[in-house]
């Protein structure tokens, strides 16, 4: 196999033709300017859909991001040997991010840094599930993340009065239920699954306006369902898939972030915090982290290592009523705010 950096390379190049009619939009993600490409193939038009609060005009220098799907003339020296496309391969130095997973037929993001440049290839475009949708780019933001101030993480995150509470946990801790409760509230929505911190000043910045409800939720959450899109079913299980911008809670791209909560149900009938040691909370973000978000361990560490040293952490029971447990995060809020 040829040197990765030179397969990188072509493929940017090939992807500079194929997409050369098609215009260029720019993003603001926390403070990392984004401009993307996206090819009129299969499902890939639609990855724009929730990042569309992030819009922003971008003037001076930017990360440019094409996103192609099919191809495999011009795309297919990127793939990984064929005993290694049934699992994740990542390649990740100073100078490139390669990732293979396994979804959608098989989806490529591989970031060239130096040259500020990175392609996202669905290899099969039709295939694109509501993941990608909900979250789309993720991956490739990962990669273009390692020389700037911040990381995304596996958390969700809402803010009130210009201070944001991040809640990170894995996947079913009810990091989703929180944030959209909040949201019905009066918060701030930042993100219900993933979003952007920085350690200096202790920053969370919105990546998506998306939110994924269970069916065991529709009920608990009737009033937001005027922002379903429609229903998904990715593996299995049916989600109503949410455009929180639509509840005219996403009025704010970032905040201070006031407090950080891991939430760990221990059966409180109301919502409860313990404070919790910062190298425990750093393990947890770390753990959460790993399950969706590959990369750059290091890196991430020290960054989010930084990030607790400022910012007070607990361990939260939210209790069996979402909005109980968003009125107990506001309290909170103000309590560190005044202490």
């Amino acid at each position: 196999m040829a040197d990765l950096r030179d397969l990188v390379a072509a493929a940017l190049a090939a992807a500079d033709t194929e997409l050369a009619g098609q215009p260029r939009s720019g993003f603001l993600f926390g403070d990392i300017p984004v401009t993307l490409r996206l090819a009129p193939t299969g499902r890939i038009p639609r990855l724009a859909a929730m990042i569309g609060a992030r819009r922003h005009p971008i003037a001076g220098p930017a990360w440019s991001i094409d996103v192609v799907g099919g191809r495999p003339d011009c795309y297919g020296p990127l793939l990984p040997a064929t005993v290694l496309r049934g699992e994740a391969v990542l390649r990740s130095t100073r100078d490139l991010y390669y990732l293979w997973l396994d979804e959608a037929g098989g989806y490529l993001s591989a970031i060239d840094r130096k040259r500020r440049r990175g392609l996202v290839w669905f290899t099969q475009p039709d295939r694109i599930g509501s993941w990608h949708v909900a979250r789309p780019f993720l991956h490739a933001l990962k990669g273009l993340s390692l020389d700037t101030a911040w990381v995304p993480i596996h958390a969700a995150a809402v803010a009130r009065d210009g201070r944001a509470a991040v809640v990170v946990g894995m996947s079913g801790a009810g990091k989703t239920s929180i944030a959209l409760a909040a949201a019905m509230t009066g918060w701030d929505y930042l993100g219900d699954d993933a979003v952007l911190v920085r350690p200096d000043p202790p920053t969370a910045a919105a990546l998506y306006t998306s939110c994924r409800v269970r069916t065991d939720m529709f009920e608990v959450f009737r009033g937001a369902m005027t922002a379903s899109l429609g229903l998904s079913d990715d593996a299995g299980e049916t989600k109503a898939e949410l455009d929180v911008a639509r509840l005219g809670a996403c009025r704010t791209g970032a905040a201070r972030i006031g407090a950080i909560l891991v939430p760990e149900r221990a059966g409180a009938q109301r919502p409860t915090f313990t404070r919790v040691g910062r190298s425990e909370t750093v393990r947890k973000m770390v753990m959460a982290a790993r399950q969706s978000i590959q990369g750059d361990d290091d890196v991430a560490f020290a960054k989010l290592a930084a990030l607790v040293r400022d910012v007070p952490c607990y361990m939260f029971d939210p209790g069996p009523d979402p909005f109980a447990a968003a009125a107990a995060l506001g309290e909170l809020l103000s309590e560190e705010r005044s202490a």
